[in-house]
């Protein structure tokens, strides 16, 4: 089973404001999403905490909820 992710759950991870991720994403800083849903963006949870180790950024919280 896939672990995905979208924006409200990263802003949860990263424990950053919910716009942070938003901002994030429109300026190209988070990788590309996995796919688009209705409901928004989405990534796997690995690739997420995969780049958060690359660029330095603490995760929090990598444990699916």
């Amino acid at each position: 089973m896939l672990d995905i992710v979208g924006p409200s759950e990263i802003a949860s991870m990263m424990r950053v404001h919910r716009v942070t991720v938003d901002r994030w994403r429109r300026d190209g800083v988070l990788p590309p999403p996995e796919a688009e849903l209705n409901r928004g963006p989405v990534w796997q949870r690995a690739s997420i905490v995969l780049w958060a180790e690359q660029t330095n950024r603490t995760v929090e919280n990598h444990a699916a909820e």
